[in-house]
């Protein structure tokens, strides 16, 4: 069982809109895109709200990666843009 199967988030989305934050990575060690996105996939098949990324530094500049790369599977990821309220 995943955390995101346990029994006390099935019951915090019944009341509040529930979000996970997914760690893209430390400075010595940026995780890859791929991972990141399984990972977004992940939270979207249980239903939740949404993600938020920390560090913004390890998900843009501390990655082998290069930013190009990142940012086209950031856009695949979410393709709507939504307006600041």
């Amino acid at each position: 069982m995943t955390e995101l199967e346990r029994a006390e988030v099935d019951l915090a989305k019944t009341h509040l809109p529930v979000s996970v934050g997914i760690l893209s990575g430390l400075k010595s060690a940026s995780l890859p895109i791929n991972q990141i996105e399984s990972q977004v996939e992940e939270v979207r098949q249980h239903g939740l709200a949404g993600v938020s990324f920390f560090f913004y530094e390890s998900l843009w500049n501390w990655s082998d990666e290069a930013p190009i790369v990142r940012e086209k599977v950031i856009q695949r990821m979410f393709p709507n843009s939504v307006s600041r309220g």
